[in-house]
Parts: structure tokens; sequence; C-alpha cells
């Protein structure tokens, strides 16, 4: 490996992960500065104190001359320039990665917009190419494989409450029990909210099938302007011979859902 690959490889490093290596320059500079500032306190106030004794020993017994807060600063500016260099590039790094982290989780919201829109519209295309009855075959099929490749007997399954069929979430992968009057009464209630309010979010859902919220469920959700959920429901057998229900949102949940356009 030559100079020139590793240097483009440190190149990509750098790139990749500028957010977190400026906020560690940040957490650092944060402290160093607080030390600096510390230190540049304990000198400032020693250079007083002596040029004060200075000071008061020429202007013998009789006069005291206490140095004005100019002079005081006129001493000891200097000592600061370290601490205040330190604290601009600081807070320089920490608006950057705000910025680059900003940046990227606006790019891979509209990626994902993108993909989801481009999902909608092959899905639109299967229907129109092959007839509902086809594509609900496929979509059975696929709901299968997402089963067969995600055992229940890996998974804890979540007692909600709402009924005691096993039912499976493809957004996150959860088995529950519930059934589909529970999912239906979910899918027209969080509806209900995107006509009211313009939006709700997958934890609005989760909310009202009985499921705890994810790390990301508060950050995707759906809005009016791109159509209510419309469930499809399908029968699976699960890896342990048990009947599942699966369900596909129809609409899937987005990020920035919040923003009515």
């Amino acid at each position: 490996m030559n100079l020139g690959t590793i240097a483009k490889l440190a190149e990509k490093y750098v790139a990749d992960n500028s957010p977190h290596i400026l906020t560690g320059i940040g957490v650092a500079g944060t402290l160093t500065t607080a030390v600096l500032t510390g230190q540049a306190s304990m000198k400032a106030a020693r250079m007083i104190d002596s040029e004060q004794y200075n000071v008061n020993i020429h202007a013998g017994a009789n006069e005291r001359h206490e140095l004005t807060n100019k002079e005081k600063v006129l001493l000891v500016w200097k000592l600061y320039i370290p601490p205040a260099t330190l604290a601009v590039a600081t807070v320089t790094s920490i608006v950057l990665a705000n910025q680059i982290g900003t940046r990227r989780t606006a790019a891979m919201a509209s990626a994902f917009v993108t993909a989801n829109r481009m999902a909608d519209e092959y899905q639109k295309k299967v229907v129109e190419k092959l007839g509902e009855t086809k594509e609900s075959q496929i979509r059975s099929e696929v709901n299968q494989e997402r089963l067969r490749n995600d055992p229940v007997e890996n998974k804890q399954i979540i007692i909600t409450g709402g009924g005691n069929v096993l039912c499976y979430e493809p957004f996150t992968g959860r088995y529950f029990d519930s059934s589909m009057e529970e999912l239906k009464q979910a899918m027209n209630d969080t509806n209900y909210m995107v006509l009211n309010y313009g939006y709700a979010s997958l934890s609005d859902f989760y909310d009202k099938v009985g499921l705890p919220h994810t790390e990301h469920s508060d950050e995707m959700g759906w809005r009016s302007d791109r159509g209510l959920i419309d469930m499809s429901f399908d029968t699976n057998l699960a890896t342990d011979g048990r009947p599942c229900l699966t369900f596909d949102y129809g609409v899937e949940p987005i990020r920035n859902f919040y923003k009515v356009h």
C-alpha cells in the first residue's frame, strides 16, 4: 500500500467520520478551554497583586494607588489569548459538526422519501400489469418469506392485551398478540389524527395497538398530503407452525412527516 492509497483512505475516513471527529474536538476543546482559562486567571491574579505591590512601594507609605480596571486589563490581556483562541475553534467545531449532521440527515430523509415513492410506483405498476389477485399472491409470498427469515422462536412475543392472534409488525420485525379488528381500529384512529391534525407518528399507531415505542418511531409517521394508511392483511404461517397475521401499511411512514406542505 503506497502513500497515495493511505492518504486517500485517511481522507475518506475523515470525511465519513467528520461529525464525530468535530464533536470530539469540541468536547476536548471545551475542557481544555476551561483549564487554560483557570490557569490564566491564577497567573493574572498574581500579576495584578505583584503590580499593585510595586505601585504602592513606589508611591510611598502615605499614598496608595489602586489599579484601575483598564490598567488591570492592559496588564493581563495577553494571558487570555490562548484560551480565547481555543474557545473560538471549539465553537467552530461544534457548529460545523451540527451543520454536517443536519445536511446528512436531510439527505437521508430525501433518499428515504424517494425510495418510498419508487416502491409505491412499483407496486401500482405490478397491480396494473398483473392484476390485484396476482399482486396479492406475490405480497403473501413476500410476507411468508419475511416470517421465514425472522423466526418467531428467536423473538419475544409482546403481549398487548388486544387479542390472541399472533401478528408481525413489518417495520420493526416484532411479533405481538392482537387481532385484525384491533389493527383496523388502530388504523382508523391513526387516520383520524392524520385527517384532523395533518399528521400522525408511528408511535401514535404503536400506542393504539399496545406496542412500545422504538428509537425511531417518534421520527416516522404519515401526513395528510401523502394519503391515509390503507393497511392490507394476510395470514401466513410462522416458523413454529402457528397462523400469523401479517400486514403492510399501504402508505409507508416517512421522516419529517410533521412538515405538512
